[in-house]
Parts: C-alpha cells; sequence; structure tokens
C-alpha cells in the first residue's frame, strides 16, 4: 500500500496508470505462489505428520523457480501492453519476482512452525524502510522522492527482510529429488495453481483490459480506489495467514463458533472503513492519490460493497482449505472467474466506462460469495455421510484430498 500511494502522488495518471498494470502482473505471480506454494506449507506444517524438513525445502524451491519464470514471462508481457517509456526500475519489479515471493513463504513457514514473531518483525522492517521515506515526503516540503527512487526502497525493503527471515528460519534449497516430489503431489499443486491463477487472473484482466479500451487513468482510478481500501486487503491476507492453520487444528464446532466471530468482525470493519473513506475530504484525497483522486472517488462506494462481499467470503474459503477440500475452493474460483469475465465483456462491449467495470466485478464477487457457502455447508454434511459414525467423527472435519506423504 506504500509504495502504491508514493508512486501515486509522484506521477502523473498515464504513468500511475501503467505502474498500476505492472503492479497487477506483479501481484499475479507473487498470488499464485502464496495460494499453492503457500498453502502447502502452512497446511503441511499444521496438521501432517508427514510434514518434514526435507518436504518443506522441496516447497521453498519449488515455489521459487516457479516464481522466476513467471517474473520471466511477466516483464515480455509488460512490455507488450504498455507502449509509453518508463525508468528502468519499472523492469526491476517486474523482474525481482522471486524475491518477493521467497520472503512470502518464508512469512507462511514461520506462522506454520509457531513462530508468527519472525513473521511481524519481517513485515515491520520492510515497512519501515519505505514508511519513514514516505512520511518524510508527506511532512516536509523540501524532500521529494520520486516513484523510482519508491520502487527501489521498496525492493531494498523486501531483500532486508528476507535475510531477516533466512537468518531466523534457516531454509534450505532442495534440487535433488524436487521432480520426484512433485510428482508425488502433482493432484494438490495443479489444483492450488488454477485455484490461484483464476482468482488472480480477474485483476490482471480488469487492468490490462481497461488499459487497453479505456485508458490508463482509468487504471489509475481502479488501482487507487483499491489502494484506500488497501488496508483491508492485507487483513484478509493475514486471517488466511493465520486462520488456515489454527482451524486445521480445531474441530467441526470450534472451527463454526471462530467463524461466526470472525465473519461479523470483518463485515463491521468493512462496513466502516468504506464509510469513512466515503466521507473523506477531497483534499486529503489529492494528498493520497495526486491526480488520480477525482476517478477513484467515484467507484468508492462500490468498492467498498466489493470488500464487503469479499470479507463474506473469507471465512467459508479459509474453512474449506483447512479441511483441505481444494476441489471447492477451485469451483468457487471458477464460478468467479467466469462471472467476473461475462460481465468485463459486457461493460466494454456497451463502452459503458469505469462505474460498469467496478459494478461488474461487485456482482462476481457476489457469486463467488453465494458458491463459498454453499460449499462449506455442505462439504461436512457430505463426509458425515460418507464416514462410518464413530466419536470421532467431529474433530475429522479435515478433508483426505491432499496426497499421501512420499
Amino acid at each position: 500500500m506504500a509504495l502504491v500511494v508514493a508512486v501515486a502522488r509522484t506521477s502523473s495518471q498515464e504513468v500511475y496508470g501503467s505502474f498500476a498494470v505492472l503492479l497487477a502482473m506483479v501481484v499475479f505471480v507473487v498470488g499464485l505462489a502464496r495460494a499453492c506454494w503457500g498453502t502447502l506449507i502452512a497446511v503441511r506444517g499444521s496438521c501432517d505428520d508427514g510434514f518434514d524438513a526435507l518436504e518443506a525445502r522441496s516447497i521453498f524451491t519449488a515455489g521459487l523457480l516457479f516464481a522466476a519464470i513467471g517474473s520471466v514471462i511477466c516483464a515480455a508481457a509488460y512490455g507488450s501492453v504498455v507502449t509509453i517509456e518508463l525508468p528502468p526500475s519499472f523492469l526491476a519489479l517486474a523482474l525481482l519476482g522471486p524475491l518477493v515471493v521467497a520472503q512470502d513463504l518464508l512469512r507462511f513457514a514461520a506462522v506454520s512452525f509457531q513462530r508468527a514473531g519472525d513473521a511481524l518483525w519481517s513485515d515491520g522492517l520492510w515497512l519501515v524502510i519505505l514508511a519513514l521515506p514516505l512520511s518524510l515526503d508527506l511532512l516536509s516540503a523540501r524532500v521529494a522522492f520520486s516513484a523510482s527512487t519508491y520502487i527501489l526502497l521498496w525492493l531494498g525493503g523486501c531483500a532486508a527482510a528476507l535475510i531477516f527471515l533466512v537468518v531466523r528460519l534457516r531454509p534450505r534449497i532442495r534440487m535433488r529429488g524436487l521432480g520426484i516430489w512433485l510428482r508425488s503431489r502433482r493432484v494438490d499443486v495443479v489444483r492450488l495453481i488454477l485455484d490461484g491463477s483464476l482468482g488472480g487472473s480477474v485483476a490482471l484482466l480488469v487492468s490490462i483490459s481497461t488499459a487497453k479500451f479505456l485508458s490508463l487513468a482509468d487504471v489509475a482510478a481502479l488501482r487507487g480506489a483499491n489502494m484506500l481500501i488497501g488496508p483491508l486487503a492485507v487483513l484478509f491476507s493475514a486471517i488466511q495467514l493465520v486462520l488456515v492453520p489454527e482451524l486445521s487444528r480445531r474441530t467441526m464446532r470450534q472451527q463454526r463458533k471462530i467463524s461466526l466471530w470472525l465473519l461479523l468482525s470483518l463485515g463491521s470493519v468493512v462496513i466502516a472503513w468504506g464509510t469513512l473513506l466515503s466521507l473523506l475530504p477531497p483534499s486529503i484525497g489529492v494528498e493520497i492519490l495526486g491526480q488520480s483522486w477525482g476517478g477513484a472517488r467515484k467507484i468508492i462506494p462500490i468498492t467498498s460493497a466489493e470488500y464487503v462481499l469479499w470479507a463474506t467470503a473469507a471465512v467459508p474459503i479459509a474453512l474449506l482449505k483447512a479441511r483441505q477440500m481444494f476441489g471447492q475452493v477451485l469451483l468457487a474460483r471458477v464460478v468467479y472467474v467466469v462471472a467476473a469475465a461475462v460481465g468485463l465483456f459486457v461493460v466494454v462491449s456497451l463502452d459503458a466506462g469505469l462505474v460498469a467495470v467496478a459494478a461488474s466485478l461487485v456482482v462476481a464477487v457476489a457469486v463467488h460469495t453465494c458458491i463459498a457457502w454453499q460449499s462449506q455447508i455442505r462439504g461436512p454434511r457430505a463426509q458425515r455421510g460418507n464416514r462410518p459414525q464413530d466419536s470421532g467423527s467431529e474433530g475429522a472435519g479435515r478433508g483426505t484430498e491432499l496426497s499421501a506423504s512420499p
């Protein structure tokens, strides 16, 4: 979020829009690695006796290799979508995806191994390295950093956060036997990658389509509105990071209690934050988003409604992952992508504009939320109907979709 604010304040709408397209690509690669390899670390580390140091190294290595390939593709695709001349730091951001993925996977490992404090310290270090210069820029008229400087500071903060986790966790790379391990996990890996690619592809598709068929200024407005909701996106990410391994240790009855409390809490927070943003004075909005504030302000209420629905969907998705019911998670994602793609096609065909793009995303998330809740409610019932009744049936809410350890 701090990086998006920094670039928005120091760039024109066209440059910020092109940065938003690049950011969507980078987030897609990182999100894909998180959805697959991060989930495997979280689930295996918390509830599988077969998870050992050897498998942890395999997951970490596969994630890095995946990120390296994705970053090269990301840089090539970015050059074909955005034609305006941009500074070299933008290309550096596209190519250094493995750096971000490595830090992200080690965060998952730290939480899964009951060392959440290390993950928190790592994220805090990264935030401070970027937030201090940004604070100086905001508070002092004598200090003015460029967008390229902020991008390099962000990458430097990521490197420092990664070094901290490497020192604390001492991960190792495993190349020998990696292919055999991947073949033994191919079903889980394919399902998780499909889930992550489907979920992240919507933001990427919206950014690219808006840049091609509308304008970079509209991309900037969409990115700006989502950035203002950014603290909630970070909250949802943290919830998934902590909740999946925690729910994996609980019985179904405990899972239901935790889910109800979390659903009410997240919904209240999103509504309160969206109301606050709607009442934000224009002077503060311009100070945060620069030239992009005018467009972003029009769609803030719509984007807030979208995040209310995401908050409602976060609970069933976490429950499905904790029970290792990855097929149902994938189904919800497929429906979401189809709904978003159809809505975006209609908007582009009608040349309906920025507000219609934001509204089409709300409809897609609503469909996704309904499917997620339906799968979560039906899943435990189906499991109970297919298992013999015994005293341990209530605690057996963890599905059996992950393949056995080699």
